[in-house]
């Protein structure tokens, strides 16, 4: 799986910072505006606190408005995995500021350098058709589409809508769709 790829070749902070972008489903804006104070280890949890658009942090995200009323449009479910990932790179990792990843001066990364100088170098060099932050948010609504309901996948992208989420976001897996076929023909079969 690329996926895989991607990781075994990013060092430490960068596969943190994919595998968060991943199985987070956070837009580039969300992800590189976390801070430490965004993060709830004990409940698992990221409360997004605001975006970061051309360097500039702002206290809203693409989809939320200031004080947003929708509580699940800024909360976000870490696995558990994902959880202890973050808290060994806190207590051992190389942390410089505020941001969970920031910059050598401790202000945030910026988007358009990982994109030419992490991500497009890594698609040259594994020989991929794509590899951007928009395709992170897709491959973590793709491989969750065999894991929970249409509903549950648009939540956790926080989307207003679940058809944006089974429109433009999954992608069909034809041995998933294999298996969910296999498993309605066995559910509905008579018994007998």
């Amino acid at each position: 799986m690329e996926f895989h790829q991607v990781l075994a070749e990013l060092d430490a902070k960068h596969a943190l910072l994919v595998k968060v972008a991943v199985f987070c489903a956070f837009r580039p804006s969300e992800l590189l505006a976390l801070k430490w104070t965004d993060f709830d280890n004990e409940r698992k949890m990221f409360t997004i606190s605001g975006s970061i658009v051309r360097g500039i942090w702002r206290p809203y995200t693409k989809t939320t408005e200031l004080d947003e009323p929708n509580p699940k449009l800024l909360q976000v479910a870490v696995p558990d995995g994902l959880t202890e990932e973050l808290m060994t790179y806190f207590n051992h990792g190389d942390i410089s500021g505020q941001y969970i990843f920031s910059n050598s001066d401790g202000g945030p990364l910026h988007k358009e350098n990982l994109l030419h100088r992490v991500f497009q170098r890594m698609r040259k060099k594994l020989g991929l058709r794509q590899l951007n932050f928009q395709t992170l948010r897709r491959t973590c609504a793709t491989l969750a589409q065999h894991a929970g309901s249409i509903r549950d996948i648009s939540t956790h992208l926080r989307h207003r809508s679940p058809s944006v989420t089974a429109i433009e976001y999954t992608m069909d897996i034809p041995e998933g769709t294999r298996e969910a076929v296999n498993i309605f023909y066995e559910v509905t079969r008579p018994k007998g």
